[in-house]
Formats: C-alpha cells, sequence, structure tokens
C-alpha cells in the first residue's frame, strides 16, 4: 500500500489564494491497496480506485461543510459521514477533493488496516472529528 496520509501540497497554496471556497462540491473517493496517493497527489484519479458492489467511481459528496478558527489555527470539515449503504469493498485510503475545481486534490487518508464490508454500509466517519478534517496551522 503506497498511501501518505495529509494535506496535499498543493492544497495549501490553492487555500491561501482562495481557489477553495464553501459553496464548491466536495467528493471523497475510496481507494484500495493498488492505489498511490500522497503529499503529491494534485487531483482525483480512478486508478487505484475500489471497485465493488455500492460503490461508483468517483465516491460521493460530502455534505455539512464547516470552517472556522481556534487556537491553533484555521480547519474546514464536514458534519455528515459519508456512507456507502449495501456496499462491498475493501478499502485503504480515501481521497477528499473538490469537484468544483477541476477534481483538484486537498486531503488523503490512510487506514492503518483495510476496512472491509460485506452487502452492508461502509462508513467514512467526518461526524468524530466535530467537523475538522483539514486543519492549517
Amino acid at each position: 500500500m503506497n498511501i501518505t496520509p495529509g494535506l496535499v501540497r498543493s492544497a495549501k497554496r490553492e487555500f491561501l489564494t482562495g481557489v477553495h471556497q464553501d459553496v464548491d462540491t466536495y467528493r471523497v473517493a475510496l481507494y484500495g491497496a493498488s492505489a498511490r496517493l500522497g503529499l503529491q497527489t494534485k487531483t482525483y484519479s480512478p486508478v487505484g480506485e475500489v471497485k465493488g458492489q455500492g460503490y461508483t467511481a468517483g465516491g460521493i459528496a460530502l455534505s455539512g461543510y464547516t470552517s472556522g478558527e481556534d487556537a491553533t489555527g484555521g480547519y474546514i470539515g464536514w458534519l455528515e459521514d459519508a456512507v456507502w449503504e449495501n456496499a462491498s469493498i475493501d478499502v485503504c485510503g480515501a481521497l477528499i477533493y473538490n469537484a468544483s475545481k477541476g477534481n483538484r486534490a486537498l486531503h488523503v487518508t490512510a487506514f492503518p488496516e483495510s476496512v472491509k464490508s460485506v452487502v452492508g454500509p461502509w462508513k467514512f466517519e467526518l461526524s468524530k472529528t466535530k467537523g475538522v478534517l483539514i486543519r492549517l496551522p
């Protein structure tokens, strides 16, 4: 598995220059063991994306966009979990990207081990982060 988690390099500059906005459509795509994702990832790609029942290439749109600042810096996130119902997939990582801006990559998530679902819901739990997923110090 070649998945390195974190805020991708290009997104840092894009946040500072105002590319990504709260009205944009953000999506999360899921990836398997053959994926190559990391801080150098610039755009969404279907290469290495999971295949299986209940999953469509490109992933799903995220809901509940939130942004703010606290003592450690600024942040954005989503308040609602991304759920694939009745899915049969084996997931090693995820990519959040901005579908409104040329599918530009924002954040890579890597799971310590693959997370499987067999004809059941597969959930990317954003609600546990209380809306904070991407942080800029």
